[in-house]
């Protein structure tokens, strides 16, 4: 859940669960209206690094954040092969361009929320315009690597 948290937190901004109320925290994600099987061949399908995917059901128990608990949802469960290969910025575009590919009218994505948590306005907008995820991250690369480098004289952990 740890490893994953970074590529799933920004949905907790959108009508999808990523699993709390479950055993499998931040490990899975799901909505009564995903087609799950859909989603996880678009994932497989794209080939990420050090993960996989799986269809699934899954029911949060009283989640914390309210959603669609004591119901039965499928799911789409990121199962973990190699963490050091896996990317969690390109798993997280990955995995809104899959849902939003495969439910346009069902997804809502609060943008400014997202936005806090992905860090990358662009690519949340570009991945709902119907761009291709990995050209978006290729694209942003370059401001990343300038906004760490214009912030690590503020880290206190290194």
């Amino acid at each position: 859940s740890a490893l994953l948290y970074p590529a799933l937190v920004a949905f907790e901004r959108t009508n999808v669960s990523v699993g709390r109320g479950t055993d499998l925290p931040f490990q899975r994600l799901g909505a009564p209206w995903l087609d799950a099987a859909r989603v996880v061949d678009s994932l497989n399908a794209r080939g990420l690094h050090g993960v996989r995917f799986e269809a699934e059901r899954f029911t949060p128990r009283t989640p914390t954040d309210g959603k669609y608990g004591n119901r039965a949802i499928p799911g789409v469960r990121i199962v973990v092969e190699d963490r050091d290969r896996a990317q969690m910025a390109r798993l997280g575009a990955a995995l809104l361009w899959a849902v939003h590919a495969v439910h346009k009218d069902s997804l809502q994505v609060n943008a400014t929320g997202w936005d806090e948590r992905f860090g990358l306005p662009a690519v949340r907008a570009g991945i709902l315009a119907g761009e291709d995820p990995d050209e978006l991250l290729d694209r942003a690369l370059p401001d990343v690597i300038a906004w760490q480098r214009a912030t690590r004289q503020y880290l206190i952990y290194r």
